[in-house]
């Protein structure tokens, strides 16, 4: 790829996906950084307009994966896209400490949270268990996704940046798979 190359990818297939491995140990509190569900700032970002209308399909698509080297403005090119579509968008800026499923599910949670106040009481209460198992992993998926779709009434758009700091995690990128197979119609995802 030249330097000014992006390229963006939709995910098409319905994959089924089985949740292998063996339990899994669990924090018992949890503190939320609120920094790292933000988007970054753009103010004097360049506006790359066949890039950001490129992005504005994801209201048609289940999954947008935004893919170049590092330093190519991809971050960037999301947030500015997001300030024009119609949809409420969850902004999780991933980092090492998210590989844990614990961190993880508690702040996906915290970020719906944002936009739905009631979201997610009563899976907070099953992620403080001490110890899960992979079929405990998989009942909390189907809880969470089954509150966000009684729940999730607008279009939404879950942007995962830096995914690739926990893509080598076989919890998360299992529970990606997992929810992006089963994901209600309004939810859209930005990789």
């Amino acid at each position: 790829m030249r330097k000014a190359d992006i390229k963006i990818t939709y995910w098409k297939s319905e994959n089924k996906v089985k949740l292998q491995g063996s339990g899994i140990r669990m924090k018992q509190h949890l503190n939320i950084l609120r920094t790292k569900l933000r988007p970054p700032g753009i103010a004097m970002a360049v506006i790359r307009r066949r890039l950001n209308q490129r992005v504005h399909e994801i209201l048609r698509k289940k999954l947008a994966l935004i893919i170049a080297g590092a330093g190519y403005g991809k971050t960037t090119l999301v947030a500015q896209a997001l300030t024009d579509i119609p949809a409420d968008s969850l902004w999780y800026c991933l980092d090492e400490t998210d590989r844990d499923f614990t961190t993880f599910m508690g702040y996906l949670i915290a970020g719906f949270k944002q936009y739905l106040p009631v979201f997610g009481d009563g899976l907070k209460e099953k992620l403080s268990v001490p110890r899960i198992s992979i079929r405990h992993r998989r009942e909390l998926l189907v809880a969470f996704l089954s509150e966000l779709e009684s729940r999730l009434s607008n279009p939404m758009i879950l942007v995962l940046d830096d995914y690739q700091k926990v893509q080598e995690s076989p919890d998360i990128s299992e529970s990606i798979e997992f929810i992006l197979a089963r994901m209600p119609e309004s939810l859209h995802m930005i990789i």
